[in-house]
């Protein structure tokens, strides 16, 4: 992007560094982390003392997928997603999350009825999962392509490790042939999950995203909130470049979102 657009941006948006990143804004609180965190652990001892688990043993006590604990918050690794990438040819394809995760996640995990995390585990290729350090939201009629790229730009941008970068994404981590027996306690497992990770990157795909179209992404958003979740919205660099032409042509964020 060039310096004019950059510095276009920074009056418009009142942000630096480009476009690729925002950081989202809190209020200066100080009580406010102690108090999302009193709520976050007043949801965990409601979801241990739910299922009859003994807090002090912890979930790692109980099979997995157990009640308690019906949110995993294993992900994949960022180094990972290029090979899933590479060896399903999708850099040659348009396919969307949703195609992908119907034709290839579906059909890969099919006779077991797992999620792809445990099929990589079962399979031995346990360096390819670890506990999540972001989360990631995207609506799934995104290019799934695009999407993976964004996170890999990410990773370069702020010099993280794609072998040791892992990230929760939903198709990965979340068991694709199950069904939700209680969703109360599916929705509270879900927040405490996102809590626990800590940090969000929201994908936006396009500049006017689909994504603040779709209720569960909106959701998400809503569980990143209550958690106290540090999230950033990213963009892939061809968005960037049509999200200036956007703002120096007079468009308004404000006015597109409103139409929503």
């Amino acid at each position: 992007m060039h310096a004019a657009g950059h510095e276009y941006l920074e009056l418009q948006l009142g942000i630096s560094g480009g476009m690729r990143c925002f950081s989202c804004l809190r209020p200066n609180v100080e009580s406010e982390p102690e108090h999302q965190n009193a709520r976050m652990r007043a949801v965990e001892d409601e979801l241990f003392s739910g299922a009859g688990v003994d807090k002090k043993q912890g979930a790692s006590a109980h099979p997995a997928g157990s009640f308690v604990n019906p949110v995993d918050i294993c992900g994949v690794s960022v180094s990972f997603l290029r090979t899933f990438v590479q060896e399903n040819n999708l850099s040659l394809t348009n396919m969307t999350t949703a195609e992908v995760c119907s034709e290839l996640i579906k059909a890969h995990t099919a006779s077991e009825k797992i999620s792809y995390v445990e099929l990589l585990q079962r399979r031995g290729k346990t360096a390819c999962v670890g506990e999540a350090i972001r989360f990631v939201s995207h609506a799934w009629a995104c290019k799934f392509l695009s999407v993976v790229e964004t996170i890999v730009q990410k990773c370069k941008d702020e010099g993280l490790d794609e072998c040791a970068c892992f990230v929760w994404f939903d198709i990965f981590s979340v068991n694709q042939h199950s069904g939700i027996e209680n969703f109360e306690h599916w929705t509270k497992s879900f927040q405490f999950a996102i809590h626990k990770i800590g940090k969000a990157w929201i994908i936006f795909i396009p500049y006017l995203p689909i994504w603040l179209e779709r209720a569960w992404c909106l959701y998400e958003l809503y569980a990143m909130v209550e958690g106290h979740v540090d999230f950033e919205i990213l963009l892939p660099s061809a968005e960037e470049d049509e999200f200036v032409q956007f703002l120096i042509g007079g468009g308004k964020v404000e006015d597109a979102i409103s139409k929503i």
